[in-house]
Order: structure tokens, then sequence, then C-alpha cells
């Protein structure tokens, strides 16, 4: 487990390594990347992006926990490396396992190159489609979002 904390108000970016992150953001623009690991992305005051432009990274096998994302207009975004052809509220899913969210995550709902958000219980998450339809544990990327003000969108995923 590493962590890193970036103070001030400057626009840095915090980058982790292959370890389990604790990654917290200042009060500027940030671009935090977890790296490999499970990973804890905190981004803190001001408009940030979440670099999950290698979907590997967060699979779920070893997905990151995005605590205070703030998905109003204008604020947090996911960056990713192909714009999302849609988002899809895929509902509670009955076991947080891969079969659980692949029941969910079908081909109709999670399309190429698509993101979803789904719950199980009070937990919340987003997956992120890896070009083909059908959620893959492997390929997909699944991150945890706590504390999440606003409701996700598509707007909420930009390639810049």
């Amino acid at each position: 487990m590493e962590n890193l904390t970036l103070t001030g108000t400057a626009a840095i970016n915090g980058t982790g390594n292959t370890a389990n992150n604790t990654i917290t953001g200042n009060a500027g623009n940030n671009t935090l990347t977890g790296g490999v690991g499970k990973d804890t992305l905190i981004g803190g005051l001001g408009v940030d992006r979440f670099d999950y432009r290698t979907l590997a990274d967060s699979v779920f096998s070893n997905f990151d926990v995005i605590t205070g994302f703030n998905a109003t207009t204008g604020n947090d975004l996911f960056l990713v490396s192909t714009a999302r052809s849609g988002f899809s509220n895929a509902g509670s899913v009955a076991t947080l396992d891969t079969a659980g969210i692949a029941a969910r995550l079908t081909n109709s709902v999670f399309t190429a190159n698509s993101a979803a958000q789904f719950t199980f219980g009070t937990r919340s998450f987003v997956a992120i489609n890896d070009g083909t339809a059908g959620f893959n544990a492997t390929t997909d990327a699944i991150i945890e979002v706590t504390g999440l003000t606003g409701t996700l969108r598509l707007n909420n995923f930009t390639i810049v």
C-alpha cells in the first residue's frame, strides 16, 4: 500500500504504481491514475479526471474505489481512450460476483464501448466496456463510486 497526497492548488497529476495506492487530489484540477492494483482515488476540490484509459487497471478482481465523485455538469470526469457509445443504469445486481454483474450487464444493456452504473445494496459501481458487448470480468473496468454527488451520465466520460 502506498499513499500519495497532492497539496496546494496547482493543477497537477497523481499516478500510482502496481501496488494498492491511495491517491488524494488537492484543490486544483487533477488527473488521478491508480494504475494496476486496488486503488482508492480521492479527487478533492476542483474538476478532476479519473484516468481509465487502460481499463485493465480496474477489473472486477481488483477494482478501484473513487471517493467523492461530483457528477454534476462541469465537474469530475472519467478519462477513457475511446468515446462512450452510451450510458445506462443497469439497476441492482443480486450478487457482487461475475455472474451477478453479467446478469445485469447483458449484450443489449452493456453495448460495445458503452458505460453503465449498477448498485449492490447501498454500494454504487460504474462499468466501462472494452469494445465487446456484454460484461467481461477480465477486460471491462469496474469502479466503485462512494460519496457520489449528482447523477452519472454519458457526459461524465471524456477522451480529452
